[in-house]
């Protein structure tokens, strides 16, 4: 019973974990893919 325990405690304190590289990840890629555009469309238009 203690280790089953403690396998839950391991699990539980590794889901945040995983959910903030999943959230670091998501973060990075779209900041990556709309930052694409951006610079294509501030090099073709200096007032944008």
């Amino acid at each position: 019973m203690k280790s089953l325990k403690k396998q839950l405690l391991s699990t539980a304190s590794m889901v945040p974990l995983a959910l903030g590289l999943v959230a670091g990840a998501a973060v990075l890629g779209t900041s990556f893919l709309s930052e694409v555009p951006i610079t294509r469309a501030s090099s073709d238009n200096p007032f944008a």
